[in-house]
């Protein structure tokens, strides 16, 4: 299983299977329990979150803070990775490496 099959995964639950018609439906908990299931085997569940990150977070035009953990208590894996919150998680080259290059247009005249 790779991240393209992974996200195409992700892609078809999102939209077809989480709306409230159908997400109590036996093939949508068969698809987010798969789903979960590979977030864990990529590492991007809530079980890698690294406690030393220390974070706040708060909405303009409001006065209250969130401290990480707060706001990482009220999200499931699903919600964990929709929001990027496992590239807080990551060691800082762990992100990098999966960076693309910059473009760097190719001269065709000869």
């Amino acid at each position: 299983m790779t991240a393209k099959d992974f996200l195409e995964k992700y892609l078809e639950y999102k939209t077809f299977w989480c709306f409230h018609h159908s997400k109590n439906s036996k093939p949508a908990k068969i698809r987010l329990k798969r789903l979960n299931s590979l977030l864990k085997a990529f590492e991007i569940s809530k079980e890698n979150i690294n406690p030393s990150v220390n974070l706040k977070y708060s909405v303009t035009g409001k006065s209250k803070e969130w401290s990480r953990a707060e706001k990482l208590s009220k999200l499931n894996n699903l919600e964990y990775f929709e929001e990027g919150e496992f590239l807080n998680d990551r060691e800082k080259v762990d992100n990098k490496q999966h960076t693309p290059l910059p473009y760097t247009p190719v001269s065709t005249e000869i």
